[in-house]
């Protein structure tokens, strides 16, 4: 077997923010790192991250605040120690950024002005127009340039190499090449993001395919609350081709209201039993309520046959909406005109829509509103780390950002991504490298060569093709696995993804080695298939409804099911158990109105 060893403390997984944060810090720990990722350095899913990043920066803000909004819109499944460290974290990563050049939008006395968004109870997301991801990958890509770095593009990792409980190795396949590589490492951290290729539509980057996840399990790894898969409220529904693309919360958090085809601004028409509001949100605004709560709203406007729905962020659409709709007094009268953005506001403060709208769907966002709709946009859960380390229960893994799990619970707020994988990143660096002192290398070919067999045996003539594979397991995620769940759909989904794996048996890629975008989707096959079956596993046993897991048949939240699903390789397929939550210590707890505690707690 033919393959290039390549000796290293230590590999980052993923060139996104936690990656590239992660590798820096690993850096400047001592560590000789390398990043190894399937996409250029500059081009990851991070770039398109468009709201901005949460920090508690204002006069009246505070970690405390941060974090009592991050526990709620978590539904209390979050872990304490993670959100302390995001919401106490979040002010040096803005400081970092903007000494490194990402310089945040400023109110005109030249402080950093951020913007509202869903769940937070004050303005604390921190904005480059709506261009923020791709701000600050940039300024962490020239942080990676600055350093003896080793980048490893276009390379997808196909396994991880345990011996005696510790990360000995990876095995990757540079695409351009068709080259096999051994890397023989002391540590390995993932940053892989998320799972969205197991879904038809998705906010993310085609070649997030659940990576990390898949690797980490695999190699010994706990996964955590896999089946909490967070839609996003606002995604493009037209042309077909660009469906899912997102529509960011900075629209909402700008003052951009949503209506139906009737006109009817309904988020703040609907009402309880007893006639009180359905809907408060934060900040006064209606559609700034937690994302999994947004977005069900706006599902049930389609399913309910009163879509197109449309977010309208422009004093001049709105006027237009009204005459197109002949809207009445009444339900004119639910708008305040005046916290909508005017056109110069519109195309300085949402710069990125108002191209992708114009480009994609032929629409003028300050002179229409966007019809828009959920899909799939973030993975809640994945591998299980502790907070101090972002490490595993395998020695020298480490997991962050998106691919890890706990800090975001039940339910994602908007702009706490960004800020986590700041955070996660540098814990993580810092962690490895330190491990990195006192282990070793250790041999590791043979188990190289077994793995190199299994992926260019996939090499071939006459064989299946992978893609249709995928795009059978995605209508089916999306179909049963999506903002609604119930018992038939999830087992219907089960029995298919094993008809799918028998499937996968059969795969083989035709054609050179070189450049065989074909072998990278069949190895990625594999894993996406393993993930969705993880998904749909941990969505069957949690038999409630809590923030993005919605059950049908299940539709009340309960409080006995204030734990953490866990799922773990078996020597029969997927081992699942149920673990409580450990307690938020007193101090912690006073921060939340109690209220909330009741609500969230029974207490």
């Amino acid at each position: 077997m033919k393959y290039r060893t390549v000796e290293l403390d230590g590999i980052v997984i993923g060139c996104g923010g936690a990656g590239a944060k992660a590798a820096i810090v690993a850096h400047d720990n001592g560590a000789k790192i390398g990043i190894v990722s399937k996409c250029r350095m500059g081009k990851a899913h991070t770039v398109m991250a468009e709201g901005g990043m949460a920090a508690a920066i204002g006069p009246q803000d505070g970690p405390e605040k941060h974090f009592a909004d991050t526990i709620i819109g978590g539904v209390a499944l979050n872990d304490w120690r993670k959100v302390w460290k995001l919401v106490t974290g979040g002010k040096e990563c803005i400081e970092y950024l903007e000494s490194q050049g990402s310089i945040f939008d400023r109110s005109d006395e030249g402080n950093v002005q951020p913007r509202a968004f869903g769940g937070h109870s004050e303005k604390r997301v921190c904005h480059v127009s709506d261009r923020t991801g791709h701000a600050i990958i940039h300024t962490l890509k020239n942080d990676v340039l600055k350093r003896d770095i080793a980048l490893f593009e276009k390379t997808i990792i196909t396994s991880l190499i345990t011996r005696n409980g510790k990360v000995v190795g990876a095995t990757a396949l540079h695409i351009p090449t068709g080259e096999l590589v051994l890397f023989k490492v002391k540590f390995a951290i993932l940053a892989t993001g998320g799972n969205g290729a197991i879904y038809k539509y998705s906010t993310n980057s085609k070649d997030l395919t659940g990576d990390g996840v898949y690797l980490a399990y695999e190699a010994g790894a706990e996964l955590m609350d896999m089946e909490m898969i967070q839609f996003h409220p606002t995604c493009m529904v037209e042309p077909e081709e660009k469906k899912g693309i997102l529509v960011t919360e900075a629209c909402r958090g700008e003052g951009g209201i949503l209506i139906n085809s009737k006109g009817e601004r309904f988020m703040k028409t609907a009402k309880k039993p007893d006639g009180s509001p359905m809907y408060v949100g934060k900040l006064g605004q209606p559609e700034l309520e937690p994302r999994d709560i947004v977005a069900r709203a706006i599902e049930k406007e389609w399913e309910e046959g009163r879509g197109p729905v449309r977010l309208v962020v422009c004093k001049n659409a709105w006027r237009n909406e009204v005459k197109r709709l002949s809207i009445p007094a009444e339900l004119h009268a639910l708008v305040d005109e005046s916290k909508l953005l005017d056109d110069d506001g519109v195309r300085k403060k949402l710069a990125s829509m108002v191209e992708q709208f114009e480009k994609f769907a032929h629409t003028d966002i300050t002179n229409e509103g966007m019809i828009v709709r959920p899909g799939h946009h973030y993975m809640m859960g994945g591998v299980k780390t502790e907070a101090e380390t972002c490490s595993t229960r395998v020695h020298g893994l480490y997991a962050a950002g998106e691919v890890g799990s706990g800090v975001h619970g039940a339910n994602r707020l908007g702009g706490n991504s960004l800020t986590d994988i700041q955070v996660e990143g540098k814990v993580a660096g810092k962690a490895a490298a330190q491990y990195a002192k006192t282990a070793s290398h250790d041999n590791c070919e043979a188990e190289a060569t077994i793995e190199f067999g299994r992926i260019e045996s996939m090499l071939g003539e006459n064989g299946i093709k992978s893609s249709s594979i995928r795009e059978e397991l995605r209508e089916y995620m999306w179909s049963n696995v999506g903002m609604k769940r119930n018992e038939e759909g999830l087992k219907k989904t089960l029995e298919k993804i094993a008809e799918l794996k028998k499937k996968s048996a059969g795969v083989k890629v035709s054609g050179a080695r070189q450049g065989n975008v074909a072998w990278q989707e069949a190895i990625e096959t594999v894993g996406m298939l393993a993930v969705a079956e993880i998904v749909v596993r941990s969505a069957i046993e949690r038999k409630e409804s809590r923030g993005a897991h919605f059950r049908t048949d299940f539709p009340k939240r309960k409080k006995e099911w204030i734990l953490n699903i866990i799922c773990e390789k078996g020597h029969g397929g997927i081992s699942i158990s149920k673990r409580p939550i450990e307690p938020i210590p007193d101090n912690l707890r006073k921060l939340i109105p109690e209220e909330k505690m009741r609500e969230l707690y029974g207490e």
